[in-house]
């Protein structure tokens, strides 16, 4: 039975061409780009899900605030993990890390980035790491010992057995030797580490820095038992700390493994993170894609009723039952969904490497190494063939023999009512993707075209450690050199507390933001002076004498005049320091738009206190390339135990995006796929309707109308659905695009030309794919329409 229906699909596959190819098609392509949202997605989704403990592990965060100034980090003092376990017989063990950004040597090899950081031997205990070399319960234990990766082994010893006991350089002199080698950390691990060396290092050369509670430089898991109260250990955490640091407010929170990579709103350094959001956007948009690939099969074959009909009347006659007419119709629409993922897989296979270099990622469907995601995508083709086939299969199967053989079966109301819902639902998801693609580069656009309260081009960043003197007088030597400053870097700042002046004269203490800069950087960033003065040159610790503040900063005190208010300090010698506002500058953006702008007080020092801060450098554009050379040349002159690390501000605005911007070439991609996918099913259903009233149209003609009235007839129900669907579509597309929007502190509006736009567009597909089909039957003579009347 089974084989007879498979000849009867192939047979209607092959004598109605143009129909099977338009469905083939449509679900080739919207099972492709199902596939490929699958992978990232289940990518995406995979993160540390491997770890063996991955329940019982968590990363201590924490909001830190701070005046005005609030941040979420996951740094603290060493002594934070190890005094939760000391007092918490609930926390098993507690690891904690530190980046480490010295290069490694070996003789005359060297690896400058190699991924480094401290590590205790409870790190073992809380992650997994698979040991081919040495022993992993005693590696971290010692001073001055180092645990390599297989890579990073391979690199250096061609072999990393080979590695154990051996010796390697770290801060350029310091021996480290290698106690283990561990295998590469999976691709899906938000921590991938290069090598680690002992913590306990540092705990030797400093140990006061380490038992400092204000030494915010590592980060801690906790490992606790599965009974444990996650918020009882959060809590306990805030007040320790409170007893430790009075000045600084931190609520703890313990976030779980497996929520490190897609759900932290922490972004850090050392840690890969994704964008929960985003995944499930586009595991969404994979399955609205499969279902407009769905509605089209659907479609399509519910309209070529008629000309089943009469296949369906002979086959009851001659004693067909209903449920093998249902059987018939659902293993073609399984076959050609089989054969349409065929094709799919083939696609895969082709838009691979474009899709990894789009999205950043090494996806693979792994026919081999992850046998199971290929079953799954075959079990979801299957459902998709069953669910597609069962309406087409339960209509068809419901006709009466008697009226179909006499010639009296047409359409019913209620199904062209239900095949117009289905291009309803089509457009309508289509215009959502299409005005949610819209927002999103208009929001990319403004992010890149706003105003940064600063000139950002031609502004150059280097770190800088010391002679600071010496590189500003190199650097000015060249003629294309205009200015150089130091300062903070652009997104970081202090906070502290203060004796502020206010309103009405009285002094209050307050806690504030504040920005230690060399007299020349507000000058050399070309941020715009509202009122007052700059910084005046040879001050030596301005803060005793002068500050700046913003606009913000003056908004937030309601100060009138704030040229001349008293803002007093306390010293490291405990002394009141009293300072006067002596200017205030526009508003500046230091971080990308999705943080709002900080109020902020500015203090200068002279140029030679600048250790390990940033130099910014004021370059003309002519000659750019020599001059990039020669700073680069002067930095390694007088730093040749330093990587050289100039990086444009522009570009540094623009790597905050490209996440973002990443996501949004991703989802636009698919959105125009979506697009395409129903214009497929769209050009299809108009063939058939316009087929179906051919006589119609014919007697049309002899009665006069003209090609234009006919055109205007037969796409008027097709305009009014998408019309329709415009209604439905963009109440909805405004909803969630204004949600999306709130991540950002800056955001462009949703102007009522995008959905204008992204209707039009759609008017004039749909007009242009049914006047194709419409212009084709207008055009024939209406004798041989009608020659068979």
């Amino acid at each position: 039975m089974f084989k007879n229906y498979l000849k009867i699909s192939i047979r209607n596959l092959l004598r109605n061409k143009i129909y099977s190819l338009i469905n083939i098609l449509g679900l080739a392509v919207g099972i492709t780009c199902f596939i490929l949202l699958y992978l990232y997605t289940s990518r995406e989704l995979s993160y540390d899900q491997y770890q063996t403990h991955k329940d019982e592990v968590y990363r201590i965060v924490g909001d830190m605030s701070f005046g005005d100034w609030k941040q979420k980090v996951s740094s603290f003092s060493s002594q934070l993990g190890n005094k939760l376990h000391d007092d918490l017989p609930e926390v098993t063990h507690a690891a904690i890390i530190n980046q480490e950004k010295s290069a490694i040597k070996l003789g005359q090899k060297e690896i400058k980035k190699p991924r480094l950081f401290y590590a205790n031997q409870d790190l073992f205990q809380v992650l997994d790491f698979k040991a081919i070399a040495g022993n992993l319960d005693q590696s971290l234990t010692k001073p001055k010992t180092i645990v390599l990766t297989r890579s990073l082994a391979q690199k250096f010893f061609n072999a990393p057995r080979k590695a154990l006991g051996k010796v390697l350089m770290v801060h350029d002199s310091v021996p480290f030797m290698v106690t283990a080698v561990i295998e590469d950390v999976p691709a899906n691990s938000h921590f991938k580490p290069g090598a680690l060396i002992s913590a306990s290092t540092i705990e030797k050369a400093n140990p006061k820095f380490f038992k400092d509670w204000t030494a915010w430089t590592f980060t801690t898991y906790l490992r606790i038992k599965p009974e444990a109260s996650i918020n009882e250990i959060a809590a306990y955490a805030k007040n320790l700390h409170e007893e430790k640091v009075k000045s600084v407010k931190i609520d703890f929170t313990l976030e779980s493994l497996t929520d490190i990579y897609l759900s932290s709103t922490l972004k850090n350094g050392y840690a890969d993170t994704g964008d929960a959001h985003m995944v499930y956007t586009l595991l969404v948009v994979g399955l609205l894609i499969l279902l407009i690939a769905s509605i089209n099969y659907m479609n399509l074959a519910t309209a070529r009723s008629v000309e089943r009909a009469k296949e369906v009347g002979i086959r009851k006659v001659v004693g067909s039952t209903r449920r093998q007419l249902i059987a018939q119709f659902l293993v073609e629409s399984v076959f050609i969904c089989l054969f349409a993922f065929v094709i799919s897989l083939s696609l895969v296979e082709l838009l691979l490497p474009k899709f990894n270099q789009l999205t950043g990622g090494s996806y693979q469907v792994g026919y081999n190494t992850t046998p199971l995601v290929v079953i799954s995508l075959l079990g979801v083709v299957l459902l998709v063939g069953l669910l597609s086939g069962s309406f087409p299969a339960l209509v068809l199967s419901r006709f009466s023999p008697h009226l179909v053989l006499k010639g009296k079966f047409s359409h019913s109301q209620k199904g062209n009512r239900f095949r117009k819902a289905l291009v309803v639902v089509q457009f309508s998801i289509s215009l959502v993707m299409i005005v949610s693609t819209l927002v999103v580069r208009e929001q990319m656009h403004y992010a890149r075209s706003k105003s940064l309260g600063f000139d950002q081009e031609q502004l150059l960043t280097v770190p800088v450690y010391a002679r600071q003197k010496v590189l500003k007088q190199q650097l000015l030597l060249n003629p294309n050199i205009s200015q150089v400053a130091f300062g903070m870097p652009l997104n970081a700042f202090g906070g502290t507390e203060f004796k502020i002046e206010q309103e009405n004269g009285e002094v209050r203490p307050m806690k504030a933001n504040i920005k230690e800069i060399s007299n020349d950087w507000l000058q050399t960033l070309k941020v715009k002076k509202i009122a007052g003065r700059y910084f005046r040159p040879g001050l030596t610790a301005g803060f005793d004498k002068s500050v700046i503040v913003n606009e913000a900063f003056v908004k937030k005190m309601s100060w009138k005049n704030p040229i001349g208010k008293k803002i007093i300090h306390l010293n490291a010698q405990k002394k009141n320091v009293t300072a006067r506002v002596v200017g205030v500058v526009q508003d500046f953006h230091s971080e990308a738009l999705y943080k709002e702008i900080s109020p902020m007080i500015f203090t200068q020092n002279a140029d030679d206190y600048w250790a390990h801060q940033q130099t910014y450098i004021r370059i003309k554009p002519k000659n750019l390339q020599k001059t990039l050379a020669f700073i680069q040349q002067t930095y390694q002159t007088l730093y040749p135990k330093q990587e050289y690390q100039g990086k444009f501000v522009d570009q540094q605005f623009a790597e905050a995006y490209r996440a973002d911007q990443k996501r949004a070439e991703v989802f636009a991609l698919f959105s125009g796929i979506a697009i395409f996918i129903a214009c497929i099913g769209l050009f299809g259903l108009a063939s058939f309707t316009v087929s179906q009233r051919s006589k119609e149209i014919g007697i049309r003609k002899v009665l006069g109308a003209s090609i234009t009235q006919i055109l205007s007839l037969l796409s008027g129900g097709f305009v009014r659905l998408i019309v329709l669907s415009g209604f439905i579509a963009f109440p909805i597309a405004y909803y969630l695009m204004s949600q999306w929007l709130q991540n950002f502190a800056y955001r462009t509006t949703i102007h009522w030309s995008l959905f204008v736009l992204a209707g039009g567009v759609t008017l004039l597909i749909t007009l242009l794919m049914v006047s194709v089909q419409s212009l084709r039957t207008a055009q024939v003579n209406p004798v041989k329409v009608l020659k068979d009347e």
